[in-house]
């Protein structure tokens, strides 16, 4: 079994360490992390101390029965990481690793670290049998901006920098793209998380009208079924054309366009007619379609 690695994307890397080369395919958007070999093992201290342990987590729809790898004793003499380039709060992101001793996969304990001015943010365990995937739990209150992924196994040790962002994500919708002056116009905020499960959060909505002045604000909260509503009533008399709704939850923002016009009567109306309101998949459909002026004339 070859144990290098040459990454499929604008670019390859020999990996200090491994004896052969090999391929394997890399997402694009994933942060890399090369060995480097230090004087002396690191040393952990009080920031290192792991949060979470235990064996590797398999990924969502792996194989239960997916045979186990054969792996030597001994340190690893290199190794293989691969991690999310952006991290998001609240979730639990995977790193995957791979240890080797010489040509063959080999077993040793893996530690991560998101560390932001120093200060370890979040920390994992994790014991490698040849490959795995090691989970790291984010905080949700992990604040947005640029952070150092470091690892550490065996003699190995590195670092690589991530970005952790807010998890959730924002929708906002309207009930009907156009109104008339003096309706209602529904909005509805919807916020989930990464996995697109509904989560309460909080969330700014403004209004601006077709001259860009701001005639709405409000600050909601979603439910636990990730929703909120509110209504913003014209005025009879607004200014016609292109309104943009913005809402913000954190540094997200997302904008909706609705148009506020006045109803202009149609010059005619067309109308079809049917025998019955439903068919059969094998029936051919028969009806009629007429069309006639708004004032009556066909």
């Amino acid at each position: 079994m070859d144990v290098g690695f040459r990454a499929r994307i604008n670019r390859r890397r020999l990996i200090g360490g491994l004896l052969a080369a090999a391929s394997a395919s890399v997402l694009a958007g994933c942060a890399w992390l090369d060995p480097l070999k230090p004087p002396a093992s690191p040393t952990p201290g009080p920031s290192s101390t792991p949060l979470a342990g235990g064996s590797p987590t398999p990924r969502p729809g792996a194989s239960p029965t997916a045979a186990p790898i054969a792996v030597v004793a001994g340190p690893p003499s290199g190794y293989l990481a691969i991690a999310p380039r952006t991290f998001r709060a609240g979730q639990r992101e995977m790193v995957s690793v791979s240890l080797f001793k010489d040509r063959q996969p080999t077993t040793g304990t893996v530690q991560l670290a998101i560390v932001k001015d120093g200060r370890p943010v979040a920390q994992a365990l994790a014991q490698i049998q040849g490959r795995g995937d090691v989970p790291v739990d984010v905080p949700a209150k992990a604040a947005e901006g640029d952070y150092q992924l470091q690892f550490a196994a065996g003699s190995f040790q590195d670092q690589s920098p991530v970005r952790v962002e807010d998890g959730t994500l924002l929708f906002l919708e309207s009930d009907k793209p156009i109104y008339k002056p003096g309706q209602t116009i529904h909005f509805r905020v919807l916020t989930l998380d990464p996995q697109l499960r509904p989560v309460p959060s909080s969330a700014t909505v403004d209004l601006s009208d077709a001259k860009g002045l701001k005639v709405y604000k409000k600050d909601v909260q979603t439910d636990e079924y990730g929703m909120a509503t509110l209504d913003v009533p014209l005025s009879t008399e607004p200014n016609l054309g292109v309104w943009k709704a913005t809402a913000r939850a954190g540094k997200r923002t997302v904008q909706l366009d609705v148009r506020v016009e006045r109803y202009v009567l149609p010059k005619y109306e067309v109308e079809v007619s049917l025998p019955k309101d439903w068919v059969l998949a094998s029936e051919q459909i028969a009806g009629s379609v007429s069309a006639e002026y708004s004032y009556g004339k066909p």
